[in-house]
């Protein structure tokens, strides 16, 4: 994957600032996002997720392309690229209450 990764609209702009909350440096902050969004695409993720996933944030494509590619209709990868962010947010909101629990001790 990238290393220029752009959290921004794959999971809510709160749920990034709750996390970088946790660091000194901006530098610090947007390393421990990308880290914890690179191990949920890579963890909590489907196959398919991933997939679709990696072709619209990374690859830049648009859901019509992605859908030509896979052979699929545009609605399925619309659908998928939802079911995605609602599962990294979720994946990332139990990692800022794993570090609410583990930092605040």
């Amino acid at each position: 994957m990238s290393e220029h990764l752009k959290v921004g609209p794959i999971v809510d702009r709160q749920l990034v600032r709750e996390i970088m909350g946790y660091a000194a440096s901006n530098h610090t902050r947007l390393e421990i996002v990308r880290e914890a969004l690179r191990e949920a695409i890579a963890n909590e993720l489907t196959p398919r997720q991933r997939e679709v996933v990696t072709m619209y944030y990374f690859e830049r494509l648009r859901e019509v392309e992605i859908a030509r590619r896979l052979q699929v209709n545009p609605s399925t990868v619309c659908r998928t690229l939802q079911r995605a962010r609602e599962s990294l947010e979720h994946s990332l909101r139990f990692y800022v209450e794993f570090l609410n629990r583990n930092l605040d001790d």
